[in-house]
């Protein structure tokens, strides 16, 4: 296996664990745990504050075509994010849980984090960073990091530290788009 290792280790802007499979209808994925700081994912929109409002800005980096939501057009989406950031806590399994399906558990994103699936999870993150609310995800995911493979000392020392799960597939390609559609379905 490609990414096998004797335990945790560092890598660009975060600490690198253990592996783990996710299943999709569009087949299985291998993809390996990691944290890395909140502003160094890219979600498929940027989230703005101004005038006591969140405004959702498509983030030019991120790969056309591979996000099924228009977070900018839709207030849906949007009101849950904002839902999502405000119950962190009540909601630790969505963003941490060591799930087998993309829908739940950690967002995945490609080796550069580019965000393949949980691109409403990873905004959300990204806005209870920036709100102050990050306290209580950080002390769950201190508490999760040895069963993960990480090591919490590096995990304890990142500013703000978000659980993904990285997937070797490069966001741009065919593979990611189709990873991205059959996140929602189940196999």
């Amino acid at each position: 296996c490609r990414w096998r290792h004797g335990g945790s280790h560092r890598a660009a802007g975060g600490t690198v664990g253990r592996t783990g499979v996710v299943h999709t209808v569009a087949g299985s994925y291998q993809v390996r745990y990691e944290v890395r700081e909140v502003d160094d994912l890219v979600p498929s929109h940027r989230v703005e504050a101004g005038n006591g409002l969140l405004a959702y800005v498509p983030d030019e980096r991120y790969p056309p075509g591979l996000q099924p939501r228009a977070y900018h057009e839709r207030p849906a989406e949007q009101a849950k994010v904002e839902r999502f950031a405000s119950q962190l806590v009540e909601k630790f399994s969505l963003f941490l849980g060591d799930s087998s399906t993309p829908t739940d558990g950690s967002p995945m994103v490609d080796p550069a984090g580019i965000v393949i699936n949980g691109n409403g999870r990873t905004m959300a993150l990204q806005v209870a960073a920036r709100l102050g609310k990050l306290a209580p995800y950080r002390a769950a995911l201190l508490e999760q990091a040895a069963g993960l493979g990480l090591d919490p000392a590096a995990v304890d020392a990142m500013a703000a530290p978000i659980l993904v799960r990285v997937v070797d597939v490069p966001a741009a390609g065919r593979e990611a788009r189709a990873l991205a559609r059959a996140a929602g379905r189940t196999p």
